[in-house]
Parts: structure tokens; C-alpha cells; sequence
């Protein structure tokens, strides 16, 4: 399914509650941070490889966030000859992949220039591809409605006056909208096998657009 697909069925299943939204950037917005919440937990597997450069000791590689494998460094020479020696670790921080000692020009000859590698990374939608299966699809539709809900509820008991009751919402309508995103988010929960809890905010707050 791709974005515009996405954003379609999200429009579809929010029904009248969609007319909120008056961003037009705002319905992608929810996809996008369904798709990165999914991704948390069911990463995409990612195969790819960076180009070493002596002295360099980081490589920017969109959505990584943790290497599974990699044969780099793990070339061994004959029994008879010298050990080639110690090839440098490496990890992932921040969508980059860091090498505790930058690879050398000798640590480039022996075990090349191109870092092939497979890992977890984050899956991605967009208008012409994605890569969330399709027996999935209804999961990132499920936690986008979760987040819409929520916002909704935060948004209109602001506007409400900031003041809250018990509940943390300004109206029963408020409160009532938490609690249907809360209940969205417990299914998301159950059928992702990952437990349950309280929506936290994971979209990021629109500076307009919401009538």
C-alpha cells in the first residue's frame, strides 16, 4: 500500500473525525509516526554497504538502527602467515555507523573499502513503495487512528481553557476521545505481541491547520 493508499484508509476510518484535520500534511504525519512506532518493534531488515574512507570513523545510513551482520574484517589468511590483526568494532548511534577506531589505510587494504552489512532498520512508505507487508498494513492504519484520537482530545482540552478533570481531559467528549485512543492502542499492542499501556505522544505537535 502506498502513502496516498494509506492516507485514504486513515481518512476513511477516522470518518467525520477527519474533517479536524485541516493540514493537509497532517494525515502523512500520523502515517509517518505509526510507521515508526511499528518499526520499533518489527524493524525492517536492511541490506546495504557504505564506502570506508581512511580516517573516517562514522557512516550515515538512514533509518539503521542496529547491525545483525557484516563479513568485513573477517578475512583470515593462510595458517602459515601472519594474523592480518584486529579489525576495529563498530555500533550504531543515531543512524550512523561509528567505528571506535577509524578504519586505517592498512585496515582498508586488508579488508576492503565497501562495509556490506545487513541490520535492523526503520521500514518507510511512500508514494510508490513500501515496505510494511501487507498482512501488516491494518496495524499501521490502527496505531495512525490511535495517534488521531489522542491528538484531538490533547488539542481540544487546550483549547478548553487548560483546565482539566480527574480524568486529565476538560470534557467528557475530551475524555472520551482519550479513552478510544487508549483502547486503539491497547488492540495495536496486543496484536503487535508487545504488551499494552497509555498512548504516548509520538506525532509531533502541528503548529496549525486544526479547526
Amino acid at each position: 500500500m502506498a502513502l496516498s493508499e494509506f492516507v485514504t484508509s486513515l481518512k476513511s476510518a477516522l470518518r467525520d473525525l477527519a474533517t479536524r484535520f485541516t493540514d493537509p500534511d497532517d494525515f502523512e504525519r500520523l502515517i509517518a509516526a505509526a510507521v515508526r512506532e511499528y518499526s520499533r518493534y518489527r524493524p525492517a531488515i536492511v541490506r546495504d554497504s557504505v564506502t570506508l574512507v581512511a580516517g573516517t570513523d562514522s557512516y550515515a545510513v538512514t533509518g539503521l538502527r542496529s547491525i545483525l551482520h557484516s563479513p568485513w574484517g573477517r578475512t583470515r589468511g593462510k595458517p602459515w602467515e601472519d594474523s592480518p590483526g584486529t579489525p576495529p568494532n563498530y555500533y550504531v548511534e543515531s543512524g550512523q555507523i561509528v567505528f571506535e577506531t577509524a578504519p586505517s589505510g592498512s585496515d582498508i587494504g586488508l579488508w576492503g573499502a565497501i562495509f556490506k552489512f545487513t541490520g535492523r532498520g526503520a521500514h518507510t512508505v511512500d508514494e510508490t513503495n513500501s515496505t510494511i507487508s501487507e498482512e501488516d498494513e491494518d496495524l499501521i492504519l490502527l496505531r495512525a487512528r490511535a495517534e488521531a484520537l489522542a491528538e484531538l482530545a490533547d488539542d481540544q482540552a487546550g483549547k478548553a481553557g487548560g483546565h482539566k478533570s480527574a480524568s486529565g481531559y476538560g470534557t467528557s467528549r475530551d475524555a472520551t476521545l482519550a479513552g478510544r485512543a487508549n483502547r486503539l492502542l491497547e488492540d495495536w499492542y496486543l496484536q503487535m505481541g508487545v504488551g499494552s499501556g497509555v498512548l504516548q505522544r509520538t506525532t509531533a505537535r502541528p503548529s496549525g491547520g486544526r479547526s
